[in-house]
């Protein structure tokens, strides 16, 4: 998850000892890669779980060219707000 206000110490050691680069991303950035793995996929992720895709699409242009894996975890959204995300920029037929 991501909504949390302290870091757990063990998450923040491992965090600073491992990792070399952050991406930080909005909400709007969030909801649409919510609605991309869904539209391309058919499957359900939460917002943490769909984060690392918008990670990847912000910086798409500095990630050309190359392989890329993420994580896609979580299912844990209330309906309501997943149906909001979905019809947000819906394609028109």
């Amino acid at each position: 998850g991501m909504a949390w206000r302290t870091p757990q110490p063990e998450a923040l050691e491992a965090i600073l000892r491992f990792v070399d680069h952050i991406v930080e991303v909005t909400d709007q950035e969030v909801g649409e890669a919510m609605r991309n793995i869904f539209e391309d996929t058919h499957n359900c992720a939460e917002g943490a779980g769909a984060a690392s895709v918008a990670a990847i699409a912000k910086e798409a242009n500095i990630r050309k060219g190359l392989k890329v894996a993420v994580v896609i975890s979580g299912g844990n959204v209330d309906r309501h707000v997943f149906a909001s995300i979905l019809s947000e920029h819906a394609p028109e037929f």
